[in-house]
């Protein structure tokens, strides 16, 4: 019975391989929308009349081992869930959540997409073999019929409503957020990445700057897509971005002002290089460069609703910030 319910893992893992080769080339909802198609391909081969004889065709398959007792599903449950578990919280696991919530940031922090998109796509297939063998051994027998081409259509609108792997798969970016996004608050999308306590991440960067003092770099922060009442972005983007970015030099060089406001200095609009841009002018840029601190305040909460997930954990240092913050957005 056990060697059984290792070839139950072992042969959809030879043929995830197979379907991952081709499959795991795409991203996103392709990519679910791919592998849940060759499962239909597989099913459909399973069910041919030709191959009967090899398959049993549709009819019912029979004459499975049953369990001789009752704790032998939990105690093979209790195992899988343990090693998913270990597989979770190891380097490996980390790499798959980092894929699975930004594949772009994945990609830019030099995680291999394609290796461990096949390895979580492996280990997967594995562990369905295994669920599939004990379902079978429960009803005494399988039947291709349990599993009918409106079910696979029906996982399809779970994963492409509901998102990939989680609640956070499904939000939105901060280019978004102006319709319908969450935007995510941990600098640098760092969360899925950070091997340990994110508290103490913050932390060890707040000691860091008072390390370098007078020599730590200026942070400027960047938001290339306000909007106005029609939802168009504002700023040209592309390669106008230059314009901000001679700003900042000649900030750091003080060579020019700025304006305090109640998230810190922003431009004065006449500061910025507009030569050459068509349809845009001062006034619009002003409309980008205006912090409303209503929005702001909303802002600060939803801060604070973040930092609760550190719990004592978070540096005094961000929480005084953010005091700072909501009551200069009162004023």
């Amino acid at each position: 019975m056990v060697v059984g319910l290792i070839l139950a893992g072992v042969v959809p893992t030879l043929f995830a391989w197979l379907i991952g080769l081709p499959v795991l080339k795409l991203k996103s909802d392709y990519l679910a929308i791919a592998t849940l198609g060759f499962a239909e391909i597989m099913r459909a081969i399973i069910q041919w009349n030709k191959v009967g004889p090899l398959t049993n065709s549709s009819n019912l398959l029979r004459q499975f081992a049953n369990f001789d007792s009752v704790l032998f599903p939990f105690i093979v449950s209790g195992i899988c869930i343990a090693i998913i578990v270990l597989i979770i919280n190891s380097t490996y696991g980390r790499a798959f959540k980092a894929i699975r919530d930004d594949e772009v940031a994945a990609e830019a922090m030099g995680i291999n997409l394609a290796k461990h998109k096949m390895q979580a796509f492996l280990i997967s297939s594995f562990f369905a073999g295994i669920s599939g063998a004990l379902l079978a051994m429960f009803q005494f027998n399988a039947h291709a019929k349990n599993f009918p081409t409106a079910m696979t259509y029906e996982i399809l609108l779970i994963v492409v409503i509901g998102g990939i792997g989680s609640i956070t798969g499904s939000e939105t970016t901060a280019a978004a957020a102006g319709a319908v996004g969450v935007v995510r608050r941990d600098p640098m999308a760092m969360l899925p990445f950070c091997g340990y306590n994110m508290g103490d991440y913050f932390k060890h960067w707040i000691e860091m700057g008072e390390m370098l003092g007078d020599k730590a770099p200026k942070i400027f922060n960047v938001n290339w897509f306000r909007v106005d009442e029609d939802g168009h972005f504002i700023w040209p983007g592309f390669g106008d971005n230059l314009r901000v970015l001679e700003w900042i030099l000649k900030r750091c060089d003080n060579e020019v002002d700025a304006v305090e406001t109640a998230i810190g200095y922003v431009p004065k609009p006449e500061d910025i290089n507009l030569e050459g841009l068509k349809d845009f002018d001062e006034e619009k840029l002003a409309s980008i460069l205006k912090v409303d601190n209503a929005k702001w305040a909303k802002e600060a909460a939803g801060v604070e609703e973040f930092y609760k997930k550190f719990g004592d954990k978070l540096p005094q240092e961000l929480r005084d910030e953010l005091n700072g913050l909501e009551e200069r957005t009162k004023a």
